[in-house]
């Protein structure tokens, strides 16, 4: 558990060097990604300081992204870093709803209840709890009032592709804990969910994978991740895999959602039209960040697979 300080005094955040300003909002799109990546990129000049974070201008936060933030916080302030972090002000909206899916409880405040049901509980799993992760998805994920209606079998699809991503950030990151987070937008119609793990990259692991030891090619993070996403593909000796991903485009397509990978500098995102692009981050991010955003209003006739 890192040293997590909340304040509302801002003169002690005057007389802090070390103050970082987050945007107005953080949505789900490449553009805030990029934005909070370039802040953790900063924080890691810093070791054993405290570290304020000032979001009293920030009144919209896509609740998803705390996936990312925990992270973040967890690996700043872990023995790698020892910083602690100092945050100031939180919009009471923010707050709100950021007690209502537990980021906040870890952190010393109370929960609160959500009434309306449209958020998915913030977790952190150890990569090792494969069985944690899959009963989190039935009990949190996917239930009556926030997936869309699909049968049995898709459901059973989806969970095993979802954990056999969870899997791969352990096997492949090397990382501790897994981190997620969701949440429903009923105006929008939709639902974004966000697993995101700290630690070797898909580019890391591609160039690995094909150099064996090597150095004759280095692929870019764009081209790494367009690469994890096909069918078959997998960076394991040996062994089958490579479905997850691809099971989960197969059905992101369908449903006419939207699907965005960042690991490295690298940025891949599938739109709601089926269209693919990528585009390079000013920085790069150590590890790798998968959210997925479903369609609410689904129409697809999945009795037809």
């Amino acid at each position: 558990m890192f040293n997590f300080i909340f304040s509302i005094i801002d003169i002690i955040m005057n007389d802090m060097p070390n103050v970082f300003k987050f945007p107005k909002s953080l949505r789900n799109n490449p553009i805030s990604y990029s934005c909070i990546v370039d802040f953790y990129n900063a924080w890691k000049n810093f070791k054993g300081q405290c570290i304020a974070i000032d979001l009293k201008e920030t009144t919209y936060i896509e609740a998803n992204i705390v996936a990312l933030l925990g992270a973040m916080f967890d690996d700043l302030t872990g023995v790698n870093y020892l910083n602690s972090i100092l945050i100031s002000k939180l919009n009471s909206e923010v707050e709100t709803i950021l007690k209502k899916n537990n980021f906040l409880s870890y952190f010393g405040y109370e929960r609160i209840e959500d009434t309306y049901d449209t958020t998915v509980e913030y977790k952190k799993i150890k990569a090792s709890r494969i069985n944690e992760f899959v009963e989190y998805l039935n009990a949190n994920l996917f239930t009556t009032t926030k997936f869309p209606s699909i049968p049995p079998a898709l459901k059973r699809i989806l969970i095993s592709s979802m954990a056999e991503i969870f899997v791969n950030a352990g096997m492949h990151s090397g990382c501790e804990y897994v981190y997620m987070c969701g949440q429903v937008f009923p105006r929008d119609g939709r639902l974004d969910f966000s697993i995101v793990n700290m630690g070797k990259t898909i580019k890391e692991n591609v160039d690995d994978f094909i150099n064996q030891g090597s150095t004759i090619y280095n692929v870019t993070s764009t081209n790494a991740i367009n690469w994890a996403v096909k069918p078959r593909s997998t960076t394991k000796m040996n062994e089958s895999g490579g479905f997850g991903l691809s099971k989960t485009i197969d059905f992101i397509t369908k449903n006419k959602g939207d699907l965005l990978i960042i690991s490295d500098d690298g940025c891949w995102e599938l739109n709601s039209e089926g269209e693919v692009s990528m585009q390079l981050l000013t920085n790069k991010f150590n590890g790798t960040i998968v959210n997925f955003e479903i369609n609410m209003n689904d129409s697809y006739n999945y009795d037809i697979i």
